[in-house]
């Protein structure tokens, strides 16, 4: 994962060069361009199935979500949105809950009782290792891709002045910080 998380971070970087000289040079070339928009899509089509694969194990239906709803509560927001994107994690549990089916139970007391049961994998660290790096990755992509959907919309003005140069410095390492988990 470490070598995955590497080559990505890498070819992020050399995207990043490329829009940065690109829109240093000549913003407006970015109204016709479909090379990065290429690369973007080709590097995003490939951290999304390893994404699905990580995710999607499991001998029950959603059992990473569910997981991540009884165990990690906090973060399966972040992974809702890379999978549907309109889904909170309140409506997963409720519909989770809705899909499974009661069944009669009887308890010590020998009263018939209904048991909802909501069955999930149980999840090992490096499993959720994976998950989470690919998880961050995707979402750098996606801020590259709406970056560079900006810039082909236009309107958008270059400023090198000291100060934007500052800013942006300051926006990629809150970026940085924030994918590493850094707060």
């Amino acid at each position: 994962m470490i070598q995955i998380k590497s080559d990505c971070d890498i070819y992020i970087d050399t995207l990043l060069c490329f829009i940065h000289s690109k829109a240093s040079l000549e913003i407006e070339s970015f109204k016709g361009d479909t090379v990065l928009t290429a690369y973007i899509k080709f590097l995003l089509d490939i951290v999304k199935d390893l994404y699905e694969r990580v995710t999607g194990v499991g001998r029950y239906d959603e059992s990473f979500y569910k997981y991540l709803a009884f165990e990690k509560p906090n973060e399966l927001d972040s992974y809702l949105t890379l999978k549907n994107g309109n889904e909170s994690t309140d409506d997963f549990l409720l519909r989770v809950l809705k899909n499974e089916n009661s069944t009669d139970h009887f308890d010590q007391n020998h009263r018939n009782i209904k048991q909802i049961i909501i069955q999930y994998e149980n999840f090992d660290h490096n499993q959720l290792s994976m998950a989470s790096t690919l998880r961050d990755i995707m979402y750098k992509i996606q801020s590259i891709d709406e970056m560079l959907s900006l810039l082909k919309d236009g309107n958008v003005k270059w400023d090198n002045s000291d100060e934007a140069v500052k800013a942006l410095i300051g926006f990629l390492d809150e970026r940085k910080d924030v994918s590493s988990g850094n707060m």
